[in-house]
């Protein structure tokens, strides 16, 4: 078998029975009777082994069934791991987005848990290190390590950031989350 990619370079897996996926990524998964090879710019970097496996690619893992069980083969890791969440979905600097019961939660890097699937929504918020969480129309924000920096509550803006403070409104009334001191200051208001 051989595989033509749009620069007209030619791939050959030499015996192969079929070519399972090819993405614009050189990413290749290749049938070799009792295995599955998978390639990454033009490099073997795993084989998986059984003869009736369901695969399914996102971004950079693997999905895959193998008899009974369930898998993830992190390319960037070079690891397989059982598969514990019923949706995973790479999202943003080293993390994973996992969803258990339509309820979303994240990942690190190594597949640690961080946030339990416990919000209907996660999103980054800025660029330095924060996921904002909805929950029944609540908002939360965390830091990537899971930790409440303010808490879930019916804000009435968008959360906005401001010289190391962030600010959550909540009628006419700021709570501040100081960045620096790591330390949510609540408006009276809001007790």
């Amino acid at each position: 078998i051989s595989l033509y990619n749009m620069y007209g370079d030619f791939y050959y897996f030499k015996d192969a029975d079929s070519i399972i996926l090819y993405d614009q990524f050189n990413k290749y998964i290749a049938k070799y009777g009792d295995h599955y090879d998978v390639y990454w710019n033009q490099k073997k970097i795993a084989t998986i082994e059984g003869t009736n496996i369901s695969l399914l690619v996102n971004g950079n893992l693997i999905l895959f069934k193998n008899k009974q069980n369930n898998y993830i083969y992190d390319i960037n890791l070079d690891s397989t791991f059982v598969k514990q969440y019923d949706w995973y979905n790479s999202f943003d600097k080293g993390i994973f987005l996992v969803e258990n019961n339509f309820l979303t939660g994240a990942l690190d890097k190594y597949h640690n848990e961080i946030i339990p699937c416990l919000y209907d929504k996660i999103n980054t918020f800025r660029d330095d290190g924060y996921l904002e969480v909805v929950k029944d129309k609540q908002r939360a924000l965390l830091d990537r390590n899971g930790k409440i920096c303010i808490p879930l509550d019916n804000y009435t803006d968008a959360f906005t950031y401001s010289r190391n403070l962030i600010f959550a409104k909540k009628g006419e009334y700021h709570g501040v989350y100081n960045i620096s001191e790591d330390k949510w200051y609540p408006a009276s208001k809001y007790q």
